[in-house]
């Protein structure tokens, strides 16, 4: 069965072997749910299959309208066409500089040799300062 869907799974067939699971996983919104349960009346072997989706757009990325300072601003396309793919996105930007996380990972910046840094601020500062010490101690055992 393909159909539309306004949730789930995308681009991918689905295996229905419990039809309110896979009404969970769906939704009511589209063709997809009413065409597996119109099947089920003659089938118990049912693959689904959501297509028609779209990618996310962030639009007005740097829009700025202030007078006598306009910027047009752009869009971001994004690869996932899932139905959280708002909650598990961050941008930040400011003044031409743009980043973007996913899932809390940077997976996107426009700065040049940006590095992406893994580690957490708090462990970025204690790597430092255990460095610092080491590096007291051995400059006080050599005097």
């Amino acid at each position: 069965m393909i159909g539309t869907a306004g949730q789930g799974v995308v681009n991918t067939p689905y295996q229905v072997t419990d039809r309110a699971l896979a009404a969970q996983q769906f939704g009511f919104l589209g063709s997809l749910e009413r065409g597996i349960e119109e099947c089920a009346t003659n089938s118990d072997n049912i693959l689904a299959f959501r297509c028609g989706t779209k990618p996310m757009v962030l639009s007005g990325v740097g829009l700025d309208t202030t007078v006598g300072s306009p910027a047009p601003g752009f869009n971001i396309t994004f690869n996932d066409v899932t139905s959280d793919a708002g909650t598990r996105y961050q941008v930040w930007y400011k003044t031409g500089v743009l980043s973007v996380w996913k899932d809390g990972t940077l997976v996107y910046s426009n700065v040049v040799n940006a590095s992406v840094e893994t580690l957490s601020i708090n462990r970025t500062r204690c790597l430092r300062s255990a460095v610092h010490k080491t590096s007291r101690a051995r400059a006080g055992s050599q005097s």
